[in-house]
């Protein structure tokens, strides 16, 4: 009995990780479509939630003025602020909400508020973008004629880049982000799943908004948001040839605080929301919704490598105490698998993020995670935190 449920174990646990390699080597070598998007000119609002963001506010809003048309409504919800933001952004031709709720705090709270107020005048499309970010000039003219001309959520490509003069651990870190938010949706979108929504640089036809809910206190809002439009019938495209970035933070304080709140916000989506996705994929018969219940389940890329080392070294004791080797084979594939796959996209990528000497950044990178997951494993809980920037 002990042997059959351990056996069930490994091979959900296994399931993920396999999907993972198929995901990266399907998004390495798709080629991204370009969709026709020039006959129309969809009415946009554009929402920027900004939590004391004078550093980078003016930086953004000049950049993204670059992009706007005569169509477009440019919002700056300057959310609990105690810095010039709402000043230096009412300089610019945009609308400036300042939003004080300690109480409520947090990205989907300023992102419910700057909706709220298009209900008297709504428009075709909603494009969020962070208030650090830089786009490409037509990078949101572009997504807000995707989102119309799709009638669907569109994410574009989101990177967080490498300071310079990068640390190894760094370049592991914008290594895994570039696996997270451009490979795997590559991948997972060919197979026809709904692509994550990543963070920053996603427009949504403003009609989908009204089935979901925005002002809420999760880690990962905008993870929360691609499941709550999947859940009623709204698969988010991905489009891969649109970008936006911003940069990692440098310090390893920073930085971690950060992950933490990624990490710890990521598997608690898995516990809250992979069991009914799964539910209705079945009941539906949906692939859609079953393939991107699969991806929701795949581990952080440090901790999906750590898993799959330890199940292989679990199966193989066993194996020798007289279980079988059948267990262990498969969990050394899956990691052999997952090598090779990072390997190949790592070399096939314009720039390449990793060195040989990397290795260790990886270890570092791994063990800098061990209170992370510890923390998950003792149910500590985390709210949400303002990253703070490197002066």
């Amino acid at each position: 009995m002990l042997t059959g449920l351990f056996t069930v174990l490994v091979l959900l646990l296994l399931a993920p990780s396999f999907f993972f390699v198929v995901q990266v080597i399907v998004g390495v070598y798709r080629k991204p479509f370009i969709l026709d998007v020039e006959d129309i000119n969809p009415s946009c609002a554009i929402i920027i939630p900004a939590h004391n963001e004078a550093q980078v506010i003016e930086k953004t809003l000049t950049q993204l003025m670059l992009s706007v048309s005569d169509n477009d409504r440019v919002i700056v919800v300057a959310d609990n602020c105690s810095d010039d933001t709402a000043a230096l952004a009412s300089q610019f031709n945009c609308i400036v909400l300042e939003r004080i709720d300690l109480n409520n705090r947090g990205k989907g709270f300023a992102l419910a508020h700057g909706l709220a107020s298009l209900s008297d005048n709504p428009p075709d499309v909603v494009v969020f973008v962070d208030a650090d970010c830089d786009a490409d000039v037509g990078v949101i003219a572009r997504l807000k004629k995707e989102a119309m001309l799709l009638m669907a959520p569109v994410q574009a490509t989101y990177l967080l880049t490498a300071p310079i003069e990068p640390t190894a651990k760094t370049r592991v870190s914008a290594f895994a982000i570039y696996i997270k938010n451009y490979i795997r949706p590559m991948g997972l979108s060919r197979l026809g799943g709904s692509v994550p929504i990543t963070g920053s640089g996603f427009a949504v036809p403003y009609a989908f908004l009204a089935s979901v809910q925005l002002a809420s206190g999760e880690i990962v809002e905008d993870m929360k948001l691609g499941i709550d439009l999947l859940l009623a019938g709204h698969k988010t495209c991905f489009s891969p040839s649109l970008c936006i970035s911003s940069v990692l933070p440098v310090g390893d304080v920073v930085a971690n605080v950060q992950r933490e709140r990624w990490e710890h916000g990521h598997l608690s989506m898995v516990f809250k929301y992979a069991p009914p996705l799964f539910v209705q994929g079945f009941s539906q018969g949906s692939g859609t919704v079953l393939l991107t219940a699969l991806d929701m389940c795949i581990l952080p890329l440090t901790l999906l490598v750590t898993v799959n080392f330890c199940l292989f070294v679990v199966c193989f004791v066993l194996g020798l105490l007289g279980m079988g080797f059948l267990l262990a084979k498969l969990a050394a594939v899956a990691l052999v698998a997952i090598f090779i796959a990072l390997t190949l996209a790592n070399l096939l990528a314009a720039k390449a993020y990793l060195r040989m000497s990397d290795i260790f950044g990886l270890v570092n990178f791994a063990l800098s995670k061990v209170a992370v997951y510890r923390a998950v494993l003792m149910g500590k809980k985390t709210g949400w935190v303002k990253t703070h920037r490197d002066d």
